[in-house]
């Protein structure tokens, strides 16, 4: 019997709207709510998932 890597790869996205003075403000807004984890992607999120041979040489 062989051992095979497969790698599991999820894709999760989330629109998010917030009230800001310019586009550079907005991403700096959504930012800092991720990293502080205001905003917290979920398997609700997820809009593609694929299961692969992992190639380590890749």
């Amino acid at each position: 019997m062989q051992e095979y890597s497969i790698e599991i790869k999820e894709v999760l996205s989330r629109i998010t709207k917030v009230n800001a003075e310019s586009l550079e403000e907005a991403l700096t807004i959504v930012s800092d709510k991720y990293k502080s984890e205001t905003i917290v992607l979920d398997d609700d999120d997820c809009v593609e998932s694929m299961i692969v041979p992992y190639d380590e040489y890749e």
